[in-house]
């Protein structure tokens, strides 16, 4: 069956094909993992302590340990002295006990000995070493971090759902825990598309040019938590096209194309993913830049025909694949955050489509109201440079051709 290329009865909103895609978003799944392979990962089960967090009481300085009544009254002219019978270092278990009038010296984090209810930092003693005079007095439980003062046994250190920060996986470890069941990360094909391209390094002939979008859109599915699995550039040849991507759809839950999705004699995706018995899902969205952009799913896979402009392929993929890579990871901040604005000045746009404008947005000067956004450069698709030096996307109506400071509308910060 030949493939409908008639973009006017394609096209659909901007809207509509964000609801599409995320009503066919490939099922998560969890893994077990080494707490440091977690990081930046969602917790996909309650964890509880398996231990008290600290295991006993401990010493929350230098100093030393001693009995908080000996050092009553103690001032800089009349300080208090007590005999120092050993010293105690983090990782020894306390041998002796601490008596009336007396002292151990005490490193942080070691377990405080029987006897002893306070610590006397070294910075109000003279530092001594079999005798130590203490200059001012000390109350009961000072500088004392007690057992089970963080986490008791059972405790509930990590909820379902829970990113797992740096923080989270030190709880966890300090819980005597050392691995994680997490949602996986989502597995990224990318098939990148065109005789044309050369890779960077690679001396550059007539007519070719620099293979950017392997960089970039690696780039940012690593940066949105993804795993890319690219292997070079591929030919614009069907039968090429189409084995790699029934490689690319054996194992990946998204596929990412870039190219070869508009109408050009040399644009072959659309037939491709026929033959290979991908579901169309839609082909062509009312958005600029990116209106070429074709999603299609198969079994549990879903892809995504991005454009071959490289700030094409850039925008199309933080509007469109961003998110639900996040969410496929049951990210609890799947959205980039999206704040109200509008432009200083008109904004030229094409009437009927959602234009997604690279701009420079700055928040009001009091914090209340809406942020004021300029264009950070041309918006032409194939330029980089305007969208590096953006930081948001400015989603403007559909309708009119010329966007004014009047209107309110969405930007969504990079």
């Amino acid at each position: 069956m030949p493939v409908n290329r008639d973009k006017k009865q394609q096209m659909i909103s901007f809207a509509r094909a964000l609801e599409i895609a995320g009503d066919n978003l490939p099922a998560s799944r969890s893994v077990e993992l080494p707490l440091i392979e977690a990081l930046n990962l969602v917790a996909a089960r309650d964890y509880l302590s398996l231990e008290r967090v600290p295991p006993w009481d401990n010493s929350a300085m230098d100093g030393f340990a001693v009995r908080a009544a000996d050092t009553l009254g103690a001032t800089p002219q009349n300080p208090v002295e007590l005999e120092v019978d050993g010293v105690l270092a983090a990782g020894a278990a306390p041998q002796l006990a601490v008596r009336a009038g007396r002292a151990l010296r005490i490193m942080t984090g070691a377990p405080m000995p029987d006897g002893a209810d306070a610590v006397a930092m070294i910075e109000i003693t003279d530092g001594g070493q079999s005798r130590v005079r203490i200059f001012q007095p000390v109350s009961e439980r000072l500088h004392v971090r007690y057992a089970g003062e963080d986490v008791e046994p059972g405790a509930l250190v990590a909820a379902q759902g829970d990113l797992l920060g740096p923080a989270e996986l030190g709880s966890l470890a300090s819980a005597g825990l050392a691995r994680a069941q997490v949602w996986d990360r989502p597995r990224v094909a990318l098939l990148i598309t065109g005789d044309e391209l050369v890779d960077p390094g690679e001396e550059l002939p007539p007519g070719k040019i620099r293979n950017s979008n392997a960089t970039s859109l690696r780039a940012q599915v690593i940066d949105a938590g993804g795993v890319p699995d690219y292997g070079g550039a591929v030919v614009d040849d069907p039968a090429v096209l189409l084995a790699a991507l029934e490689r690319a759809a054996e194992s990946a839950d998204f596929v990412l194309s870039t190219g070869g999705v508009s109408m050009g004699d040399y644009d072959f995706v659309a037939d491709v993913l026929q033959s290979a018995g991908f579901e169309p899902l839609f082909a062509w969205v009312a958005q600029r830049p990116g209106a070429p952009l074709t999603c299609a799913r198969r079994d549990g896979t879903l892809f995504f025909g991005l454009p071959g402009n490289p700030a094409s392929t850039m925008v199309c993929f933080e509007l469109h694949v961003r998110h639900l890579l996040r969410s496929f990871m049951r990210h609890p901040r799947p959205q980039r955050r999206r704040v109200a604005a509008h432009f200083v000045e008109p904004f030229k746009k094409r009437a009927g489509l959602m234009h997604a404008a690279r701009v420079i947005a700055q928040p009001p000067a009091d914090g209340v109201g809406p942020w004021t956004l300029r264009p950070s450069g041309s918006q032409g698709s194939a330029l980089l440079r305007p969208l590096v030096r953006a930081n948001a996307l400015a989603l403007t109506p559909v309708e009119p051709a010329l966007v004014t400071p009047e209107h309110e509308l969405e930007a969504l910060l990079l």
